[in-house]
């Protein structure tokens, strides 16, 4: 019948992704051993670090009957940092705190930036929370250890220590675990206003865009963004259909 069908379909798109999230895992141990980890810092705005995180932690954790809370300081500054690997630290964190909390409990992050006007520096305090079962104070003390909760703390801890941060974890059995993650990133001053005059809302204004994007919620949300923007937003989802509708119309239409 279609619903055991589905329920199949499910179940095997789950264990795929959680057995790519496992090679992705072994591979990054691969490379952090044969000391091939490299940190590729490019210029990031802190809210876009954040955004992906959001979306998909809210999914996951609405999924499981969770309640995810974010709070922390504006983060209007751009930074100089490894977007993706940050992100990875993050999720990898946020990622036990749904596994090892049960149905009705709480998960918050909060994320807290103090700038160093003196010396183009933003800390970066990152604090993960939940109210899961908890890490015995025997265990605690190997939680980095590879395959102890699986490789994901591993590599974290691996990937803070490459960022020149440190990462502490506090917790008591069945009352919950904090991790807290502190990363100080080079803060390129000035490109927050660059951003805003090379694209004045006034000239997006009524532009025709061909938006591309093949992860629906991702799709759904960039083009809401642009639309507020008063900008008229035709929405496909992979390559062919991009090259599709642009031999539809007349060049410069987009």
């Amino acid at each position: 019948e279609k619903e055991v069908l589905d329920d199949y379909i499910y179940k095997i798109q789950t264990c795929g992704r959680q057995l790519l999230g496992l090679i992705g895992d072994v591979l990054d141990m691969a490379k952090i051993e044969s000391g091939n980890l490299e940190i590729s810092e490019k210029p990031c705005l802190c809210q876009d670090l954040m955004s992906d995180i959001m979306i998909s932690v809210n999914e996951s954790a609405k999924k499981k009957g969770l309640e995810f809370e974010a709070s922390g300081n504006a983060c209007h500054s751009t930074i100089l940092c490894d977007k993706v690997k940050v992100q990875k630290i993050l999720l990898n964190i946020l990622s036990n705190a749904v596994k090892y909390t049960p149905q009705g409990g709480k998960i918050s992050l909060s994320v807290q930036e103090k700038i160093r006007e003196d010396e183009g520096l933003s800390d970066f305090t990152f604090v993960v929370k939940d109210n899961g079962i908890g890490i015995s104070k025997e265990f605690l003390p190997y939680i980095f250890n590879s395959f102890s909760r699986g490789l994901g703390m591993t590599i974290t801890k691996r990937l803070v220590d490459a960022m020149g941060g440190k990462i502490e974890v506090e917790s008591q059995q069945n009352m919950g675990t904090t991790v807290t993650v502190s990363i100080t990133f080079s803060r390129l001053v000035g490109l927050e206003e660059k951003r805003e005059e090379i694209i004045p809302d006034a000239f997006l204004k009524g532009i025709r865009v061909l938006l591309v994007e093949d992860n629906e919620i991702n799709g759904e949300i960039a083009s809401e963004m642009l639309r507020e923007l008063k900008v008229n937003v035709d929405l496909v989802t992979n390559g062919k259909e991009c090259i599709d509708a642009l031999l539809e119309k007349d060049a410069g239409y987009y």
